[in-house]
């Protein structure tokens, strides 16, 4: 019996698709500070500090650790940068907090389609 090549190329492109367009979770942390000059302080930026009114605290940018080196989530959400040089988080390593921070929390980002900054989805966590 005699293979096509066609279907099995139709094949592999629709399953590539899918893959492309499925959803990916990410694991994030948040620091949680007192004040927002602590936060600053970490960060090197005063719009990655943002407050929650219901505790009167403020909360860093989602980060997580990439090449053993810091990377976060700018406000807004989907630009991922690395921490600058100049911010005091860029000292801390995988696994440990900011010695500025009251505590921390995990976080898990899931990014939707794969069609665009828009499909992004950010839900909470413990």
């Amino acid at each position: 019996m005699k293979r096509s090549k066609k279907i099995a190329l139709t094949l592999m492109a629709s399953v590539s698709i899918a893959a492309f367009s499925c959803s990916e979770e990410q694991q994030t942390q948040r620091e949680i500070y007192a004040t927002k000059e602590q936060c600053v302080r970490d960060w090197s930026a005063g719009d990655e500090c943002e407050r929650d009114v219901s505790s009167n605290r403020y909360f860093g940018p989602r980060y997580f650790f990439y090449g053993g080196y810091p990377h976060y989530y700018r406000s807004g959400g989907t630009e991922l940068v690395p921490v600058s040089k100049d911010a005091n988080f860029s000292n801390v390593k995988p696994g440990m907090r900011s010695p500025h921070s009251i505590g921390s929390f995990a976080v898990t980002h899931v990014s939707r389609g794969g069609f665009g900054k828009s499909s992004a989805f950010h839900g909470g966590g413990s």
